[in-house]
């Protein structure tokens, strides 16, 4: 009886160490697949906010380093309501600081 427990807790053992090895498999890939859910997510991210730039700075007379400070804002305002609510902050915005930057130009001149 005394050679069956102990082969019978071999087995055990056995098994444990192969759910082990199971389980640190199945998290790594889970983990990889996260990862990658992210990166797609945030090149998604990147590219829309510079799409959006190169929108804003041509239809609204700025720069792109001012058209990205006002998606920038944007987003930080609207990004949990989506693409659309982000792209409607970033058109009012731009409305508000081309009427700054030419009253601004006028006061220049």
């Amino acid at each position: 009886m005394n050679e069956k427990m102990k082969e019978l807790e071999s087995r055990r053992a056995a098994w444990v160490e192969q759910v082990q090895k199971q389980k640190e498999k199945f998290d790594e890939e889970a983990r990889q697949i996260r990862e990658e859910e992210r990166r797609s997510k945030q090149s998604e991210k990147e590219k829309f906010l510079d799409d959006l730039t190169v929108e804003i700075a041509g239809g609204y007379d700025m720069s792109w380093e001012q058209a990205r400070i006002v998606v920038d804002q944007a987003w930080e305002r609207g990004h949990s309501y989506g693409y659309n609510e982000v792209r409607c902050y970033a058109e009012d915005y731009a409305e508000w600081v081309e009427k700054i930057i030419k009253l601004q130009e006028e006061m220049d001149n």
